[in-house]
């Protein structure tokens, strides 16, 4: 039995539709990215001469960065049994950090739910659970290299505030406690949020294996965070010790990992300015390496996303038709 006309049209324009609002928003996440360049101008007067070739750099990176995160990703959600395939997850990925730069809390995290729960029929409690492993092991190995950084400084007696060490330390341990505090975690979450399953799915998981899995995407998303920020510097031809990297690379990311605005959009700036003039460098420099970060990721998820995008669209074109 062949469509009538009048249903093969609804059938295009339910095709059509979430294709145009991905290319809508994709557009105008560029056009962000060159009103940002416009109105961050002033901040850039500091610099003395822009390098493309570390600007390209800086993109690669941030390309590289969304390919750690898909990776992590991707073993989170087998170890909450759901399969998908490599391309399908970056794709999965990189719609949903785009859609984070225009939602905020982390809208496109849950539009990334959204979608496993349509296509798996993933439980909102295995999702969160996978989502909180994932964090808390971000945060593990980045505290560990953070905790080298700091130890390296001491040996080779080089300047760093002795504060770093008690953050990352405390971030470490936080982490672990988060881990370990399973049956806390389920009875919060149960009771606030009527999450009933979370303990069971919790207790699903064997936390020393997650640990071992992720911990090459996890080490890999920080250090490329890391390199990014030395990049940033190199392409604005500024001076900064590869240490001083370290450290506040460290603590930025873990800062990062808690998106209050779009695309973290202004409180990302903060940071860097807190953090690296603390550090005894100029304000507006590190504005300046922050807008360049930001740019990159910005780019780079929004072209992943654009160009990946018709692999989720005929997942659900199929399941539609």
């Amino acid at each position: 039995m062949t469509d009538t006309p009048a249903a093969s049209r609804r059938h295009i324009r339910a095709v059509r539709s979430p294709r145009s609002l991905r290319y809508g928003i994709g557009l105008l996440l560029l056009l962000v990215a060159v009103v940002l360049v416009y109105t961050q101008r002033a901040s850039l007067t500091a610099v003395i001469e822009l390098s493309w070739t570390y600007l390209t750099l800086s993109l690669l990176m941030a390309f590289a960065g969304i390919g750690a995160v898909a990776w992590g990703q991707k073993t989170v959600l087998c170890l909450t049994g759901v399969k998908v395939s490599h391309l399908e997850n970056l794709a999965l990925t990189s719609l949903s950090m785009m859609l984070n730069k225009v939602l905020p809390f982390q809208g496109g995290t849950l539009s990334r739910y959204g979608y496993l729960r349509h296509q798996y029929d993933m439980e909102f409690s295995r999702f969160l659970a996978g989502v909180v492993i994932w964090l808390a092991v971000s945060v593990f190995f980045a505290g560990l290299i953070g905790l080298a950084a700091v130890g390296f400084g001491w040996i080779s007696q080089e300047r760093l505030s002795g504060i770093f060490g008690g953050i990352f330390l405390a971030q470490v341990l936080a982490a672990i406690i988060v881990v370990k505090s399973q049956n806390l975690l389920g009875l919060v979450f149960s009771r606030l949020f009527g999450l009933k399953s979370w303990m069971e799915t919790w207790q699903r998981f064997d936390l020393r294996d997650a640990g071992i899995q992720l911990a090459g995407p996890a080490l890999l998303n920080c250090v490329f965070y890391i390199v990014q920020i030395l990049v940033a510097f190199q392409a604005l031809s500024l001076e900064i010790r590869v240490l001083d990297a370290v450290l506040a690379g460290v603590l930025l990311y873990t800062l990062s990992r808690w998106a209050i605005t779009p695309g973290n959009l202004g409180v990302r700036e903060m940071f860097f300015a807190a953090t690296f003039g603390a550090m005894g460098y100029a304000v507006e420099q590190a504005i300046s390496v922050a807008f360049v970060g930001l740019v990159a990721h910005l780019i780079a998820a929004t072209i992943l996303g654009l160009l990946l995008q018709s692999t989720v669209s005929r997942k659900l074109v199929a399941d539609q038709g």
